[in-house]
């Protein structure tokens, strides 16, 4: 054991010559083995830690902030490797520089990954993923009013769409569809059945409201439309029958009425 303590001292001795005096000098002015408390206390900060600046607050604003930030953090790594030797030291003293929106950023992250160990890479990764965000493309300002302004007028035709009075329903199904894959967002199979039920002709909506199974989906509201149209047509076309028949019959009436008045007054006459 003593000459395992011997050894160190002259290890320590040997890198030292500087801090410390070789112990057979000191025995030889009849001094102390034992080192001084000056010389003890300029041997623990050598052989601590080298002087290195410590790093400035970072904000995430610039590509040269972010490079001088890592820079200044990996050169205190480098100077104190035992201190930092793993990653979530290194991690867990660089945060302690973060400032501004970068730093809220990451205290959200780590709370929602329940803290979990990162990497130095990733870290720096984290970063610079927030100094350079995916790339967009330019923004064209006059597209972008013309888009809305093209939006707007199909919205707006969307909503003021009506069944005309001589437009069947199988054309007016066509163009309100037509509008539909127009808008920004579809709207839902149900939307749509009470969107086409609103827009229909007053008779066609009257009959459909007098059924105890109104349809829930486009697909049946379109056939129940179609259907009623055309019934609604063969009961027009026989309605005009019927009246063109009477009319004729009356006509034709009259016409043997008069016919026979004249025969009287020719008879009266004679």
């Amino acid at each position: 054991m003593e000459r395992e303590l011997v050894d160190l001292r002259a290890n320590i001795e040997r890198d030292l010559p500087a801090v410390v005096e070789p112990s057979s000098k000191r025995r030889a002015r009849g001094d102390s083995d034992a080192l001084s408390e000056p010389a003890f206390k300029r041997y623990c900060s050598h052989d601590e830690r080298p002087k290195v600046p410590e790093p400035k607050p970072y904000g995430g604003n610039t590509h040269r902030e972010f490079l001088e930030f890592t820079r200044a953090c990996q050169q205190v790594f480098a100077a104190r490797p035992t201190t930092y030797e793993l990653d979530s030291t290194k991690v867990l003293y660089a945060g302690r520089y973060l400032r501004g929106s970068v730093q809220d950023a990451w205290s959200s992250l780590e709370f929602i990954c329940d803290r979990q160990t990162f990497s130095w890479t990733e870290f720096k990764d984290f970063l610079l993923h927030r100094l350079n965000p995916a790339p967009s493309r330019p923004i064209d300002e006059e597209r972008v009013k013309l888009t809305a302004l093209m939006i707007f007028a199909v919205e707006h035709r969307y909503l003021e769409a009506r069944q005309r009075l001589s437009q069947s329903v199988s054309s007016f199904i066509i163009y309100l569809n037509k509008l539909e894959s127009q808008l920004p967002e579809r709207p839902s199979e149900t939307q749509r059945a009470r969107d086409l039920f609103h827009r229909l002709r007053p008779g066609i909506i009257r009959k459909i409201n007098r059924r105890l199974d109104v349809p829930t989906t486009r697909t049946e509201m379109e056939a129940l439309a179609i259907r009623i149209e055309a019934s609604n047509d063969k009961e027009a076309r026989s309605e005009a029958h019927a009246s063109t028949s009477q009319r004729d019959r009356g006509a034709g009436g009259m016409t043997k009425k008069a016919v026979g008045t004249i025969r009287l007054s020719s008879s009266d006459d004679d």
